[in-house]
C-alpha cells in the first residue's frame, strides 16, 4: 500500500516500492515481444506476529486493548478481514500461470480492500 500512498516519514520506503511498479511497466514492454510477462503483487496488511507486534505497541500508546486497534483496523477493510501469506502465494501462482498469459504490466493488490487502486 505504501507504493500508491505516501505517509509521512515513510517517504524512502514507499518510493523503492513506487519504482519496482514502475520498472515492471517498463520492463513488461521491453520483454513482451520476446512473450515474457512481468507484473507486480502488492500486498497490505497480512496476517503475522510482527503486524499483531505492531497492533499491540499503537495499543499501548493509545491506551486501549489490542482488540479495539485490531477490530479498527479490520473494520477499514472492505472484505473485514487480514489477507493471509496464503492469499498472497495465490495471487503470484495466478500470474505466473497461463490463466494470466495475456496480463503484462499489471499490479495485484491484495490487501482484502484496505486500499482502492
Amino acid at each position: 500500500m505504501s507504493s500508491r500512498k505516501g505517509y509521512a516519514g515513510r517517504s524512502d520506503f514507499a518510493v523503492g516500492k513506487a519504482g519496482a511498479h514502475l520498472l515492471s511497466h517498463c520492463l513488461a514492454d521491453e520483454l513482451g515481444p520476446s512473450g515474457i510477462r512481468v507484473n507486480c503483487v502488492a500486498p497490505g496488511w497480512i496476517a503475522s506476529e510482527v503486524l499483531d507486534e505492531w497492533m499491540r505497541t499503537r495499543a499501548a500508546a493509545e491506551g486501549v486493548p489490542f482488540e479495539e486497534i485490531r477490530d479498527r483496523d479490520v473494520r477499514a477493510m472492505a472484505l473485514r478481514r487480514i489477507a493471509t501469506e496464503e492469499e498472497v502465494s495465490r495471487a503470484i501462482i495466478f500470474l505466473a500461470s497461463d490463466q494470466a498469459r495475456a496480463i503484462t504490466g499489471a499490479t495485484i493488490d491484495v490487501n482484502s480492500g484496505r486500499l482502492f487502486t
